[in-house]
Parts: C-alpha cells; sequence; structure tokens
C-alpha cells in the first residue's frame, strides 16, 4: 500500500535568523501555522517533523508533541541522512519535502502536486508556474514550493551522495541524477502586474520575511485559514512596490 507522508525539515539554530520557526505571532509559533495548514491536505497519510539532536531544538519538539504530531531527531549538518531516518520511522513510500519557513505553504497545491505525482513514472517533482507575466519562467516562489519524491529515489540519495553539498542538500542528488518532472502552476500575468517573480520571495529566512508573513497572516488568516497561493499573491500585488 502507498504512503504519502509529509516531512517538514526544521531547526532553531539558523545563520540568518535564530529560531524562526517558533518565532510567534498572535498566540502561534511559525511552526503552528505552517502544520496547521499542511493537516487540511486530504493526500497526506501522516506529518512528520524532522529536527536536530540539539538542545536548541527542543521547543520544536515541544510543538510537536503539544501538536501530536511525530518528530525525529538526527544530525545537524547530514540532513540528507536525518530527513532518511525520519522516512523509514513513517514507513514512507512517497514524500512531500517541506521546510519549516514555508509557512504560507497552500495544502491544495500540495494535494494536486501528490495526484500528479501518482500519476507520473518519475522520481521527483517540484512546482513550476508557468505565465507571460514578469519573472515568468523562473522557479516558484521561494516559500511556496514542496517537493515530492519516492522513497525508493532518497534511498539512492541516501548510498550514493558522497560531497558536503548533496548531505546538506535533500534533494540534490536526486535532481542530478534521477527522472524529475515538473508540476505546472497557472499564473495569470495580467492579474499580477506588480509582481516580479524573479524577485518574490515568501519563505522565513529573514527579519523583514517575518514582518511581510505576519502582514499576510493578519490580512488572511483570520478571514480563512486555507487561505491558497492565489490569494497570497493578490495581496502582495496590492502592497508591491
Amino acid at each position: 500500500m502507498t504512503k504519502t507522508v509529509l516531512i517538514i525539515q526544521a531547526r532553531n539554530n539558523s545563520t540568518r535568523l535564530r529560531f524562526k520557526t517558533t518565532k510567534q505571532f498572535d498566540g502561534k509559533t511559525m511552526l503552528e501555522y505552517l502544520i496547521e495548514r499542511v493537516k487540511n491536505c486530504k493526500e497526506l497519510d501522516d506529518i512528520m517533523v524532522c529536527t536536530t539532536i540539539n538542545d536548541i531544538d527542543d521547543s520544536i519538539c515541544n510543538i510537536c508533541k503539544k501538536l501530536e504530531i511525530k518528530y525525529f531527531r538526527g544530525d545537524e549538518d547530514n540532513v540528507l541522512s536525518r530527513y532518511y531516518e525520519s522516512a523509514i520511522k513513517t514507513d514512507a513510500s512517497i514524500i512531500v519535502r517541506l521546510t519549516g519557513d514555508c509557512i504560507l505553504i497552500d495544502p491544495k497545491i500540495i494535494d494536486n502536486m501528490i495526484i500528479e505525482f501518482k500519476k507520473h513514472s518519475c522520481d521527483f517533482m517540484d512546482a513550476f508556474y508557468h505565465g507571460k507575466g514578469k519573472g515568468c519562467g523562473a522557479g516558484f516562489p521561494d516559500g511556496l514550493n514542496p517537493e515530492i519524491f519516492t522513497f525508493d529515489a532518497l534511498y539512492k540519495a541516501q548510498i550514493n551522495s558522497i560531497s558536503k553539498e548533496e548531505k546538506e542538500h535533500v534533494s540534490g542528488y536526486i535532481i542530478k541524477n534521477l527522472k524529475c518532472s515538473k508540476y505546472n502552476i497557472p499564473i495569470n500575468e495580467h492579474a499580477y502586474n506588480n509582481i516580479n517573480f524573479k524577485t518574490l520571495h515568501l519563505s522565513l529566512d529573514t527579519a523583514d520575511d517575518f514582518k511581510l508573513i505576519v502582514k499576510i497572516l493578519t490580512k488572511l488568516y483570520k478571514k480563512n485559514s486555507s487561505f491558497t497561493v492565489y490569494d497570497i499573491l493578490d495581496y502582495v500585488n496590492n502592497i508591491s512596490y
């Protein structure tokens, strides 16, 4: 039986913004918002958080306990190994990968990607948008871009990755060596004239990112906690420049 598991890699010791996943807004941490969003996915069988053995990440584990979410702790630097061990613990056959800074991820995009992934004979799929707006043709905005791959692909990466870079980045070996596909997300180029998609950044990496994410949550979350990528783009388009 195919088991689809979403694994979120998260840690507090980020060089650009420490404790970013446990930063709070309106009584909730960023990780809680993220987990709450992905719980709306209908195509997932399980969710796990993949963090490190460092004491600094105890707070991440406490959030998981509070939300009754599984977690695994492993080596901070060998992210690939940590991720592989997490997948084994969940008995996953299909894995959706998110990082803990993807607070605004759209659960509908994840569901649609899983459905498409199961139709394709590929090892890996990531999100891509198409259209004719400014920057269209670049990858989907950072923070809104899940990855999906098979456990077999992850296993191949685990046993064949040699370089430090391959061990630090979970999907690096897979993208370079295995069969990859793109999930196309349509963008109406006429609807977002104020957005340059080449520079649009919606993940939580800096203090400025946190301010923008708080603005988006303030505007959209209370109306509908399952707001979509298009709701985000509509809002960003109206505040840009």
